[in-house]
């Protein structure tokens, strides 16, 4: 008995919808990996909101500036949003090459925007840190103006302390 050639389409047919379904099925409950998230200097205010919202003990979101490094030891420049003794601010970490050239601009910024800046230092690491004022703004025209990034340019980020299931979802929705 020969096969019918569009019996053999239908299930063709239902075969390749039973694996696209599979696929589709399979991803949207893969285990959603950290490393993947990328943001824009649209995306601050829900980042903001995420840190200062948090019950964690320990709450970060470093910024991973896009950038050309030249040496090894130039570091990633960044910058982040942490929660320090119940208050969020920009901690402005001097240990990337380009953070500790940019170090005298980021002052200048803050300033300008009416900001104070404190030095501190954790462990031997020294960073700078602005908590008072519209923190959200200074961290979106830090950004801009010390390091050159478009609203829409994608960026890295590290997040701690901060539940990543509810961020996620406001970032695509922000940037779509």
């Amino acid at each position: 008995m020969a096969l019918n050639i569009d019996v053999i389409l239908a299930v063709l047919a239902a075969i390749s919808v039973i694996v696209f379904v599979m696929f589709r099925v399979r991803d949207k409950f893969k285990p959603f990996d950290p490393k993947d998230i990328v943001v824009t200097v649209q995306d601050v205010d829900v980042v903001y909101q995420a840190v200062r919202d948090s019950t964690a003990l320990d709450v970060f979101a470093v910024f991973l500036i896009p950038s050309v490094q030249t040496s090894a030891d130039d570091g990633v420049p960044s910058v982040e949003l942490a929660l320090l003794n119940g208050a969020v601010g920009i901690d402005y970490v001097l240990l990337s090459k380009a953070n500790v050239e940019k170090q005298q601009s980021f002052v200048n910024l803050a300033t300008e925007m009416g900001h104070t800046v404190v030095e501190h230092a954790l462990g031997d690491v020294p960073y700078l840190r602005v908590e008072d004022g519209d923190v959200p703004q200074l961290m979106r025209e830090c950004l801009r103006r010390i390091f050159n990034l478009d609203d829409d340019e994608l960026m890295s980020i590290v997040l701690e302390g901060v539940d990543h299931s509810t961020v996620v979802p406001l970032l695509s929705q922000m940037r779509a």
